[in-house]
């Protein structure tokens, strides 16, 4: 996607029975094959965000509805610099049953500072406590952010590298540039390209939404 997107966006109604969702922040990266990853919040309400990615025509993200455990899937269209949501269904968030493959690794977090706003995380993946074996490992460059957002950002670019452990990552960063290693010849790299406030507004009538389980 270019630098200079706008976000369009059509209400589909305007009564009682819609159900409502706005972001005043937009956040885009790229990796290295070229796919998208996009994010809109809203600062002031945390319960929900968007995350979404593919490739430029053919981009696909939901909105989570964090209060409700609810995912409202769209297809993201980009025409003449712009963004399209078509709502396409809805579905009940279910626990992730992924069996939990790092439970015997152990992960380490190392914060070096850069300078007074960037920050380097170093985050390596041990075999087992004795630490004598790294298996994967991922270097983090982030910039301070008054917004927090930095775990929600990196859940889903470690989705194949910590699957159900926990780790401490200050929250008032942001990544701008994210290095995986999977040590199997597969490596990531995903980067900032833009960071800017926006007015959107995703609008749902409630009758028209059917969940899924």
């Amino acid at each position: 996607m270019k630098k200079s997107i706008l976000i369009v966006v059509i209400l589909f109604c305007q009564n009682v029975f819609c159900q409502s969702f706005t972001f005043d922040r937009f956040i885009e990266y790229q990796d290295n094959s070229g796919e998208t990853s996009i994010f809109m919040i809203n600062s002031k309400n945390e319960s929900y965000y968007f995350f979404g990615g593919g490739f430029t025509n053919e981009i696909t993200g939901s909105v989570f509805d964090l209060k409700d455990k609810v995912r409202h899937s769209y297809s993201v269209a980009n025409i003449k610099n712009a963004l399209k949501f078509e709502y396409l269904n809805s579905s009940i968030e279910t626990e992730n049953k992924v069996p939990c493959y790092d439970k015997y690794n152990v992960i380490e977090v190392t914060k070096t500072p850069i300078d007074s706003l960037t920050t380097n995380f170093t985050v390596l993946k041990f075999k087992n406590s004795k630490k004598r074996k790294i298996i994967q490992s991922s270097n983090i460059k982030a910039i301070k952010s008054v917004i927090p957002v930095f775990s929600l950002i990196m859940k889903p670019f470690f989705g194949h590298f910590i699957y159900c452990q926990k780790i401490d990552l200050p929250e008032n960063y942001i990544p701008t540039s994210v290095e995986i290693d999977y040590f199997n010849r597969i490596k990531t790299k995903n980067e900032l390209i833009q960071n800017k406030e926006v007015n959107v507004l995703l609008s749902l009538n409630k009758k028209d939404i059917k969940l899924r389980n």
